[in-house]
């Protein structure tokens, strides 16, 4: 079983290019300074076998998604491998954030999932490094081409985020500017709207 917090639709140049869904995994030993989804630390979540993360994913119509999390390669590593196998076999475009390196992850013997993911966004998260380049966190972090789909892709020009806002939350997808959730919250605070992280 894998442990997710969240699927959902990704607008243009958030997590990777052009529309894709993403899947945010729950569990992340990590815990680097500055994330932005602390929550998604614990390994608590709804449980999915492959076939019912990639049936829903499926119901999409959209053949990009982004894998991030939490941390992904810290997940049921058979079923990961299978889950990623559903994707590739159904002619999926992956992206992976990661905050173990390429190196690392060879390291921990994951080679047989690398081969079926496309990019690999790679290194921990370190917030003084953040400089608000697009599709990473900060300029230690690598975006790495493990096969050649998106060979021809130009990363933007900048950053891009997208706001959900329900009843009960407002929901960030991507990767804020620096101080970008302080300055939210001061910005709302001074407005007389109580926020909370």
């Amino acid at each position: 079983m894998m442990i997710v917090n969240e699927i959902k639709l990704i607008e243009e140049d958030v997590l990777g290019p052009g529309r894709r869904v993403g899947v945010w995994f729950q569990g992340c030993s990590l815990r680097c300074k500055g994330c932005i989804v602390p929550e998604l630390w614990k390994s608590e979540g709804k449980e999915y076998t492959p076939e019912e993360l990639f049936s829903i994913i499926s119901s999409f119509k959209i053949k990009e998604v982004s894998l991030s999390g939490g941390e992904p390669f810290e997940q049921d590593k058979n079923d990961l491998l299978k889950f990623l196998k559903l994707l590739k076999e159904n002619d999926y475009g992956i992206w992976v954030y990661t905050g173990y390196t390429l190196e690392e992850l060879i390291e921990k013997n994951f080679e047989e999932l690398l081969i079926f993911i496309d990019v690999i966004v790679d290194g921990r998260y370190v917030e003084e490094l953040n400089d608000g380049k697009p599709w990473r966190g900060s300029s230690n972090q690598r975006i790495i081409l493990l096969s050649e789909r998106y060979s021809n892709v130009k990363v933007p020009n900048k950053r891009k985020i997208q706001m959900e806002i329900t009843e009960n939350e407002i929901i960030i997808i991507g990767i804020p500017p620096k101080d970008f959730l302080k300055n939210l919250k001061n910005n709302l605070n001074h407005k007389e709207i109580l926020i909370k992280f």
